[in-house]
């Protein structure tokens, strides 16, 4: 059974109340005198203070490190910091030591110290107090009562602040483990409380971390700790053993290790950034699709992706659990593969029927779980005689010390776990790993489960990544490198570490508090996360299933679970779930290169993630202080998904922030920032996802692709939605599977523009980076302006290809030009006359069949006046699926060109508009197969999001081709 570990005291602890008491800066005061020698050592203000020494260290503009050390002595740091940090930016200080005061000033920051209080006091750049002295010193150290070492200030009455813990989710057994339903950590309307910094259980989340609005940040180094908060008070202390029941595997007794850290939240997050390590980027595939799954083998997880294909859904990773290893056999079957569910993993790989070729073949990547223990012997109910494994680990003396054994609950084998904080222990694991062959025979990555079990401590996730991070940079150097995990301890993102939210239920209450869940999780740093989307345990409804997909396809992580004997493949929920999930996959893979670029960003510069909090860029908008169910999705996008099911409200309740204006990324209608909308949904459709647009926005997509990993797309779309304050956006590439983009290979290029009137204006830098990437042209796509005149200046300029139309934001100019160089593009005028109808285009459907061999077919070429044509339509199950948006909800006539190849039979198609079917295209014989006809339908189209499917179905007959499909951007009267 699972242990309780998490601890949420309002105005509990007695610790905590001696601290916000000022008792234990009074005791300290009894004990010595202020600082009574002080010195600058280059760019160190220290002092001495009784048996202590301070030291106060600038290590950017924007961050002081505070180290107050017992007799001198400093700890070893926690694995919280990064061995290799570097701090960027301007770090000049001026130091002052005086007679009274010890002084740190920097462009962002001032602090100061009275020598004779020790009482600090922080102000920012401005002059403008943050922090002061509270009853006695600011810092003190305790050996001989390390639970009481710690510090304690004054805030600002009114300043938020957030982090420390994740929210945690409703545990086993009956017991329930949470930090209450809010993203704060004090407000006016909260009692004094005190916050446990643990790692915990089942998706949560820990960090000695927390950071206000008010324009400041603190991050102690610290193996778990106590937050104690009042409406005018923040204090930290490591607390007592008996209190930090999740276990402390590094005691720091002689020293306190303070990095405060002021600036807005990017100033801040880029510190912790710096101060913690970067995450390193994922592969490419990560960014797309995974399917996990309990319950597999190797016919089985053939037939699911072949499905995929054939039904043109998207995926890149398929996550194996259990079913992939020899669990519970000797001689390491932790680490090999199972020899009857996976045998075709054990042909040799360049054999077209291993496991490795066909997965290729079907452009699917393959990871698989990962447990922290061992199993001690296959005799069921006895522990002898010992496995291989465990008579080898036990030699090696890595056991988890303290923990008896205990029965595995897949096998029932006696298991225990192994202790990751210890060094060999880490070797010994990977040599595990990688001398079995699992990686060599089709493994890219590790889902690590369950090493948040009993007492392991903060950092046995950590270092169990660790383990097979090191080891993989050293056997696969410049391979990436992906990881899974179950919890989460600041520090552990840059082994390249996820976290997923554990084994959460089912049901839309379980799917809504997913959102605070993750926004608490990026709270603490942890930039990327992911659910079992679905739920864990359970059966989703149609409904709930959906709506799953697309909040999860607006989230760092965009993956699938559930427990065994369930099943979570699209097809598995019904058509119109399917369909409504399918589309908000195709989205995600069409802001690939969005999401992306976001993410070099955060790996490489501001360690912030795609998805953050709307605080992150709004921390003075009180409306948005505890808005946890909608957040930014990238610079320009603030998604809010709809997370009740219709039955229960029509209405999706958003809020635009102020500063700008939104635009809805479906329906096109523009808003002005700084209101709360009763977002309509369809009553009739699930394709509502309230996702709007940043005016100024500059957004690059591709067109959706069954896998990531292997496409290699020529041209990349530009979408700018110009302001009259200039703006910029960024496409960026690199080859997806290496770090060569640390050594500069990679491609990256700045795109600025503004609008004056009728006047637009777009520059592009020249390429950054040596990389050269397969897209070769932008097409740039000007939303609101069919501009009568166009001008490029710069290589490519007169080859550059322009047309005016429109689409559901308004009039469009797209311009065609070349992408590595540096040009000029400016749109003049406006045309009066816009196009009533739009063209889909036949390049743009989803083909799908009954497999991926028969699916239907684009044809290049002429055929009765027909430069092109879909066909291959005359077997059950193929079909092309088109989609679309529009403004209002209606009845469309919508005319489809079509031809019957067959001369004695009338051809017939089955016409699904968003999963449901409307109607039946009907198409009569004809003497030639090349006699195009245009048939009307009135098709019920919802506002935004639509998909019009024509399938072929076992009712239907003939051989019918698709020419074109024109839809008005009006509905009928």
């Amino acid at each position: 059974m699972m242990l309780d570990r998490r601890k949420f005291v309002l105005g509990g602890a007695a610790v905590a109340g001696a601290v916000l008491a000022g008792g234990g800066p009074a005791a300290a005061i009894a004990e010595t005198v202020g600082i009574d020698r002080a010195w600058i050592d280059e760019r160190v203000v220290a002092g001495r203070w009784g048996e202590n020494v301070l030291r106060m260290t600038a290590l950017s503009a924007h961050i002081v490190r505070l180290d107050l050390l017992y007799r001198g002595r400093h700890d070893p740091a926690t694995p919280l910091l990064d061995p290799q940090a570097r701090f960027r930016g301007d770090a000049r200080a001026k130091l002052h030591v005086g007679a009274k005061r010890l002084e740190i000033k920097t462009a962002a920051l001032a602090l100061d110290l009275a020598r004779a209080t020790v009482g600090l006091t922080l102000r920012d750049g401005a002059g403008r107090e943050l922090l002061r002295p509270g009853d006695g010193p600011s810092l003190y150290v305790y050996p001989q009562a390390t639970g009481r070492t710690g510090f304690a200030f004054r805030c600002n009455q009114g300043a938020r602040f957030y982090g420390i813990s994740c929210i945690a989710m409703p545990g086993w057994g009956g017991k329930k483990y949470s930090m209450g339903s809010s993203m704060l950590r004090n407000g006016s309307d909260m009692p004094d409380g005190t916050y446990q910094v643990d790692a915990g259980v089942e998706g949560g989340g820990g960090a000695p971390f927390i950071w206000t609005t008010d324009g400041y940040g603190l991050l102690v180094d610290s193996d778990g700790g106590f937050f104690m908060m009042g409406r005018d008070r923040v204090a930290f202390n490591y607390g007592n053993e008996p209190l930090n029941d999740y276990g402390c595997r590094y005691p720091r007794p002689n020293s306190l290790t303070l990095f405060v850290l002021v600036g807005q939240p990017r100033d801040i997050f880029r510190g912790v950034a710096e101060i913690t390590g970067y995450m390193p980027m994922f592969p490419r595939w990560a960014y797309g699709f995974t399917n996990s799954q309990w319950g597999t083998d190797q016919q089985v997880l053939r037939h699911y992706l072949e499905t995929y294909r054939a039904k043109d859904i998207p995926i890149d990773n398929f996550t194996l659990d259990f079913d992939w290893k020899d669990w519970g056999a000797n001689h390491y079957g932790e680490f090999r593969w199972n020899p009857v569910k996976y045998s075709q993993a054990l042909l040799p790989v360049d054999n077209p029927e291993s496991l490795l070729a066909w997965t290729s073949r079907l452009h699917c990547k393959i990871t698989g779980i990962m447990k922290p223990r061992i199993i001690l012997s296959t005799s069921q109910g006895h522990l002898r005689p010992l496995t291989t494994q465990g008579a080898d680990s036990r030699k090696l003396g890595i056991w988890f010390p303290g923990e008896k054994p205990f029965k595995d609950y897949f096998s029932h084998l006696y298991s225990i776990d192994v202790n990751f904080y210890q060094e060999v222990c880490r070797r010994w694991y990977w040599n595990a790993t990688w001398s079995h062959g699992c990686m060599q025979r089709g493994l890219v990555g590790f889902w690590n489960d369950e090493a948040d079990y009993g007492n392991l401590g903060n950092f046995e996730f950590l270092h169990m990544q660790q383990a097979l991070y090191e080891g993989q940079r050293r056997d696969r150097p410049n391979q990436r490198v992906w990881s899974l995990n179950r919890n989460f301890y600041l520090g552990s993102q840059r082994f390249g570490y996820a976290t997923w939210s554990g084994d959460i239920p089912t049901g839309f209450d379980s799917m809504a508090l997913q959102t605070l869940r993750m926004l608490t999780m990026i709270n603490l740093g942890q930039m990327r996360w992911g659910m079992d989307s679905g739920g864990f345990s359970g059966h989703p409804s149609d409904q709930n299933y959906a709506r799953w997909i697309q909040f999860s396809a607006l989230c760092p992580v965009f993956r699938v679970h559930c427990t065994l004997g369930q099943r979570r493949q699209p097809w598995v929920y019904g058509a119109q779930a399917c369909e409504t999930a399918k589309q908000a996959m195709r989205l995600r893979y069409a802001l690939f290169p969005y999401t992306y670029a976001a993410d070099h960003v955060a790996c490489t510069e501001s360690g912030i993630g795609l998805v953050r909090p709307l605080i992150f860029d709004y921390p003075h908008d009180p409306q948005v202080a505890d808005l946890s169910d909608q957040w930014m999705f990238g610079d320009h996008l603030l998604a809010a998904p709809v997370l009740a099911p219709l039955e229960q409200s029509t209405t999706r309740r958003v809020y635009l922030p102020g500063g700008n204006n939104w635009i809805d990324y479906f329906r096109g209608t523009r808003y002005h920032g700084g209101q709360w909308l009763d977002y309509a949904l369809n009553p009739d459709s699930w394709m509502d996802i309230p996702l709007f647009i940043k005016e100024g926005a500059i957004i690059a997509t591709f067109e959706p692709v069954p896998a990531l990993h292997t496409a290699r797309p020529s041209i990349a779309y530009i979408d700018i939605f110009p302001s009259a304050q200039a703006t910029q956006g960024v496409f960026y590439e690199d080859d997806g599977d290496t770090f060569d983009y640390q050594q500069g290979r990679f491609h990256k290029q700045v795109i600025t523009a503004q609008r004056h009137a009728q006047h637009t204006h777009v520059a592009i830098l020249a390429q950054q980076g040596t990389y050269a990437s397969s897209v070769r042209e932008f097409v740039l796509r000007v939303h609101g302006q069919a501009a009568t005149a166009v001008h490029v200046a710069g290589p490519g300029g007169p080859a550059a290809v322009v047309r005016t139309s429109r689409d559901v934001f308004g009039s469009l100019t797209t311009v065609r030009v070349p992408t590595g160089v540096a040009l000029t593009v400016d749109f003049h005028g406006q045309q009066a006359t816009l196009p009533q109808v739009e063209s889909l285009a036949l390049a743009g459907a989803s083909l799908i069949g009954p497999s991926p061999e028969r699916r239907a077919l684009l044809v290049h070429g002429t055929a009765g006046q027909i430069s092109g044509y879909i066909t291959r339509l005359d077997v059950a199950q193929a079909g092309a699926g088109f989609y679309l948006s529009r403004r209002r909800r209606g009845h469309y006539p919508v005319k489809i060109r079509a031809a019957n190849a067959q001369a004695h039979q009338v051809g017939t198609l089955n016409v699904y508009v968003n999963g449901r079917p409307v109607a039946v295209l009907k198409v009569a014989a004809a003497s030639e197969p090349d006699v195009w006809r245009d048939i009307t339908l009135e098709l019920p189209l919802a506002a935004g999001n639509n998909t019009i499917l024509l399938r072929r179905d076992a009712d239907n007959a003939g051989a019918l081709n698709l020419a074109a499909i024109d839809v008005p951007f009006e509905p009928s009267a």
